[in-house]
């Protein structure tokens, strides 16, 4: 996570950008893509959910 923030960050300095503002959106599209792939895991079975 790290990593990847500081390489959007010296990107959008390369280009003149705001480096929080990609740093920030960075964080939140990986936030969305980790809440998205948790709905997507399978559910337990009712059987296993209840011992």
């Amino acid at each position: 996570m790290q990593w990847g923030t500081g390489v959007a960050a010296s990107v959008a300095a390369a280009h003149g950008c705001d480096p929080l503002t990609a740093v920030l959106g960075t964080i939140a599209v990986l936030l969305v893509l980790g809440i998205a792939a948790f709905a997507w895991l399978p559910a337990p079975k009712a059987a296993s959910a209840r011992s």
